[in-house]
């Protein structure tokens, strides 16, 4: 259990919070001031599911690209440290990686110590905490699904997604969606985060977490797209012509250097194609309706004057496989396309010291957005005023404009999965840990499947030149010798240092003797 009792020193988090007030009793227009001081920002977290940047495009989402890309912030070299829906969610909402919080597969009951989670440490600074749309995995399977989380004042969630004919529980009432149009669970999500945004403008700060289905995958209604992503019923039609991505890593000609549970899979066939074209162009479409959905909850938050004082973040929680690789669909594996995802976040001016800029370079993760929302919202990772969650993310508020120092560009961030249930023949690993640098990343695979689909003990690495080698074609672990070999052994001592990591130098006591994430 990562957490800690406060000694009164004057390091850490009491030291971030002051810094963090500074950054509130300057936000622009916020006159909401009582003896407290004046008003902190709003935050809005809107997430996607299964949306690669292959998928977050400019054609396909322009209006997300001209109101945050344009005014906001874009990290470049933002990532997911678990590629999986379930434990990227986790992360954000504990800034804590997989090996702390305990979610290194698709099941919410995994989550250790669930009261302590982003939206309740938001309460208990003030805010009122919202949130709309899909949760993490398998809630329903842990809790009654009409049953609010933690932690969230509005819960207006569906505890099992889809596209059409499902449940969402506004706040204990379970209310049905059927298979009209207007049914479509982008819809639905859009209009319920509009009006929790008109409902909660005026009043305590806010924060609203939107977790829209798209583009994500699913059997149903949707004519070409009924095994895809499944648009908007306005949007059939729409990107049916758009030319799939095809890298050097798409359909792969030597795998040789991979590891066996990869090597085997054979070349794209027909079949192969049709799926990868469905995918992709069904996913473009399907973001067409996140894109609306954006705009329209933007436009909210300018309609209430609200915009000027809430800070607004846009990510996914992971990426899929498109053909590379010869991997005509998946996300369990750390290559690039499934560990980097869309991340941008829009300042208002006002709130951080300097204007924030255009882009963020320095590695930056899911584990980074609670550390983050906290610190400009000059919060704590408590409930009780004494007790708190020990967090491995930093806070970007420095990269971002504000206070505190910016992330540095030679940081290490760690990747992991533990998943053992798998359908048959996915090929796919198990359970890994690796690290990943702006220069390398380097992934050990401890478990992966064999050829009929169990997973099993293996031994076997990953490693590529980030940089040099984009695509991953050349799996520089299977070299071995001279500067690689030097290069495998501190990547593999760093690995050894990071895996069970805790905590932040300066910032959190240590944790049980074990080495701090940063």
């Amino acid at each position: 259990m990562l957490r800690v009792r406060w000694s009164g020193r004057t390091t850490g988090w009491p030291l971030r919070l002051l810094a963090a007030t500074a950054i509130v009793m300057v936000i622009g227009g916020c006159d909401d001031e009582g003896d407290s001081g004046p008003r902190p920002p709003n935050v809005v977290v809107i997430q996607s599911d299964d949306q690669g940047l292959d998928l977050f495009t400019r054609q396909a989402m322009p209006a997300t690209y001209r109101e945050l890309v344009d005014h906001g912030t874009r990290l470049r070299n933002y990532i997911t440290t678990t590629p999986l829906c379930c434990p990227s969610r986790a992360s954000l909402l504990t800034g804590q990686y997989g090996h702390n919080n305990g979610v290194l597969a698709n099941k919410y009951s995994l989550l250790r110590d669930k009261d302590e989670i982003l939206p309740a440490w938001l309460q208990h600074a003030g805010y009122r905490t919202i949130h709309v749309g899909k949760y993490l995995n398998n809630y329903e399977s842990f809790a009654d699904e009409r049953k609010p989380a933690f932690g969230w004042s509005d819960w207006q969630t569906a505890a099992v997604p889809g596209y059409y004919d499902y449940d969402l529980s506004d706040n204990g009432r379970l209310v049905h969606y059927g298979s009209r149009d207007r049914d479509y669970s982008g819809r639905v999500i859009t209009r319920r985060a509009a009006r929790a945004v008109r409902e909660s403008a005026g009043g305590d700060p806010f924060y609203l977490q939107v977790d829209y289905y798209q583009p994500h995958s699913d059997p149903g209604r949707g004519d070409d797209c009924s095994k895809y992503p499944i648009p908007d019923p306005n949007d059939f039609g729409e990107l049916t012509d758009a030319d799939i991505p095809r890298p050097p890593s798409f359909d792969e000609r030597d795998m040789s250097d991979k590891p066996p549970f990869a090597s085997g899979l054979p070349p794209l066939d027909a079949g192969d194609l049709a799926t990868i074209a469905g995918k992709y162009r069904c996913g473009l479409a399907a973001s067409r309706s996140l894109d609306r959905g954006v705009e329209r909850i933007v436009g909210a938050l300018r309609e209430t004057g609200e915009l000027d004082r809430t800070v607004v973040v846009y990510v996914s929680d992971n990426g899929v496989l498109h053909g590379q690789h010869r991997v005509p669909a998946g996300k369990h594996v750390a290559y690039e396309e499934a560990i980097r995802v869309p991340g941008v976040i829009r300042v208002p001016s006002g709130v951080l010291d300097d204007a924030a800029p255009a882009s963020v370079a320095a590695p930056t993760a899911n584990i980074d957005l609670a550390p983050t929302i906290l610190d400009l919202a000059g919060a704590s990772p408590c409930i009780e005023d004494d007790t708190c969650r020990v967090m491995d993310g930093l806070s970007m508020a420095g990269s971002l404009g504000g206070a505190g120092e910016p992330i540095a560009d030679d940081r290490t961030l760690v990747v992991e999965l533990d998943e053992e249930q798998k359908p048959p023949n996915r090929h796919e690993p198990c359970r890994y840990a690796g690290v990943a640098t702006l220069a390398d990343i380097y992934i050990r695979y401890s478990r992966a499947q064999d050829a009929t689909g169990n997973c099993v003990p293996v031994d076997q690495a990953e490693l590529y030149d980030r940089e040099g080698d984009p695509y991953q074609l050349d799996n520089l672990a299977t070299e071995g010798g001279g500067q690689v070999a030097s290069l495998v052994g501190d990547l593999q001592a760093r690995l050894d240092e990071l895996h069970d990591c805790a905590g932040v130098e300066g910032r959190d006591p240590r944790v049980g003797g074990r080495p701090y994430c940063g």
